[in-house]
């Protein structure tokens, strides 16, 4: 999934710390615990389907914050190119000393 088998890897490793087993299904929220209290700018899946919608988008490509510039600006601007609209998703994990640090409003 990662492109790469290299353990040295920082996502090859987590998933290789992980253990054996994995698990795969429907997914049912129980509770949203801090979210969204403590990231009100941040749309749900059900408002995101919603905005695209509204917008029109048909193809919405995927990207987060450009971690490793100049690599994420340029696969974000090609997928402006070829898709209706891209979300920046805000994910944030793990980061590596040359990561630009993620901010919050």
């Amino acid at each position: 999934m990662f492109g790469t088998e290299d353990a040295a890897h920082p996502g090859v490793q987590k998933v290789l710390q992980q253990g054996d087993t994995y698990l795969g299904g429907p997914v049912e929220v129980f509770s949203e615990g801090e979210y969204p209290g403590r990231f009100p700018e941040y749309a749900r899946p059900a408002e995101t389907r919603a905005l695209f919608a509204e917008k029109g988008w048909s193809t919405v490509a995927p990207s987060r914050p450009a971690t490793h510039p100049p690599l994420h600006e340029y696969l974000t601007k090609v997928a402006m190119e070829i898709c209706d609209g891209v979300l920046i998703h805000p994910i944030v994990g793990k980061l590596k000393s040359d990561d630009i640090r993620p901010t919050c409003g």
